[in-house]
């Protein structure tokens, strides 16, 4: 069997991240566009209270600078909710392929719980994924959390956070190709959402990986009744299997024991 085998929760994770990057790839041309111009100026703050007036916006320059901030907080905010979305998704997921799962526990976060319920397949372990990408996801968590909620008790686990994710920066600038990121909570920018966004489709990736099914359980995925019509057209039929199943998993399973397997049960529906 080639290739890796995807959730479908992954690959709609990828694609809400991949619409967020576009999204805020032209903001962060326009606004970087918009500063270099209000820094030309005499007054910025005039320049920048002119132009919203231009547009018919209300905007205080002297609220300016905040809304910055706060819009990358926002850019948190948007992978954060992608990637709690492929958490609860491949959930139900690997539920359908394994017909188990624990339940969270109070406090427990939901990147701890889908770990534990990895521990006892084939392929998982407690280290199974690097500890530096789950730092990663964590720190930004906290930083969603302190984002919407701005009290002590979330700006204390910012700051705990920011300082344990420092023991892996070599690892994760390495792996990410990144220098400028992760920044403290009040250094946030754009660097920040693309780290996360790389973090939590590497983690999707690996948790695709773990939480891949049995090849037996693969071959009843994809041995489709639909495809009993071609039972007189072996060639057809295996090519039908292939696609179906590179389609759905991204896996290739020509020469394989799971096409085998899928064959024998079409022929036998």
């Amino acid at each position: 069997m080639g290739l890796e085998f995807v959730f479908q929760s992954f690959k709609d994770m990828k694609t809400s991240l991949g619409k967020y990057d576009a999204y805020i790839e032209v903001n962060e041309v326009a606004l970087r566009h918009f500063l270099k111009e209000a820094e030309r100026k005499e007054d910025p703050a005039v320049y920048v209270e002119k132009m919203a007036r231009e547009v018919g916006i209300n905007v205080r320059s002297d609220s300016f600078l905040e809304t910055l901030h706060r819009m990358s907080g926002l850019y948190i905010l948007s992978v954060y909710q992608a990637f709690e979305v492929f958490l609860g998704d491949y959930k139900e997921e690997f539920k359908g392929y394994w017909d188990t799962w624990t339940p969270k526990e109070d406090g427990e976060t939901l990147i701890s719980n889908t770990l534990k319920n990895i521990k006892g397949l084939p392929n998982g372990s407690s280290k199974a994924i690097g500890p530096e990408h789950l730092a990663v996801v964590e720190y930004y968590r906290v930083v969603r959390n302190h984002f919407m909620h701005n009290d002590d008790k979330s700006k204390k686990l910012v700051d705990q956070g920011f300082s344990k994710i420092g023991i892996y920066q070599e690892k994760i600038q390495s792996f990410y190709k990144t220098r400028s990121s992760p920044s403290s909570y009040n250094q946030l920018n754009v660097d920040d959402f693309f780290l996360f966004t790389k973090s939590a489709k590497e983690i999707g990736l690996q948790l695709s990986r773990l939480g891949a099914p049995s090849e037996e359980k693969i071959s009843d995925l994809i041995a489709k009744p639909k495809f009993s019509k071609f039972k007189n057209n072996a060639k057809r039929l295996e090519s039908a299997l292939i696609l179906e199943a590179q389609s759905r998993f991204n896996i290739d399973i020509k020469e394989s024991r799971i096409l085998k397997l899928a064959l024998k049960k079409v022929m036998t529906c």
